[in-house]
């Protein structure tokens, strides 16, 4: 090989090194801003939390549940799996794209949404589960309140919702799981 091949190969690791760098800072300034504006970090569940609680909470087959924040859809995946149409919220552009990206690969029929699900009519729901911060459970709380149907469940991962009482506590490590009904 003589120098300028050599030149010509360093030239395009160093063009293609760049590039991956600018969209890595690109996604990482994407979460941020994200995180910043809603208060809420993306933060993954351990694969072993989500299949006990989908055990312990027995939804039917076929059961419509919405993942709110749903991340890299690791929860919708799952859900899946158990037989329930799911469907996932999330604002963050990197999880979102990774939740996109596992989706195409596993030919899923969950739904990956990147719209805030405050402006969403979540009344089709039979079950709900959230993984977000105190900051915004009050208001979540009241959305619910005011939208869901009678019967309908809501698993909250990590954070009670303020004013309401946990019909069941799943103790789930390192947080725990409040089963809630409607």
């Amino acid at each position: 090989m003589d120098i300028f091949s050599a030149i010509l190969i360093l030239k395009i690791v160093l063009a293609a090194a760049i590039i991956v760098g600018l969209i890595f800072f690109f996604l990482a300034a994407c979460s941020i801003y994200t995180n910043l504006t809603t208060g809420v970090p993306w933060a993954k569940i351990p694969k072993e939390n989500i299949d006990r609680i989908f055990k312990e909470i027995g939804l039917p087959r076929n059961s419509r549940l919405y993942d709110l924040g749903c991340g890299d859809g690791r929860v919708i995946f799952m859900a899946e799996k158990y037989g329930y149409r799911a469907v996932g919220y999330e604002l963050s552009l990197y999880p979102y794209l990774k939740a996109r990206f596992r989706k195409f690969i596993f030919q899923s029929a969950a739904t990956v949404r990147r719209k805030n699900f405050f402006g969403e009519n979540l009344s089709q729901a039979d079950a709900v589960f959230i993984f977000l911060v105190g900051k915004v459970m009050g208001r979540l709380g009241r959305k619910l309140e005011a939208e869901l149907r009678k019967g309908a469940i809501v698993v909250s991962y990590g954070f009670i919702i303020p004013g309401w009482r946990p019909e069941k506590t799943i103790f789930t490590k390192p947080s725990l799981t409040y089963i809630y009904k409607k």
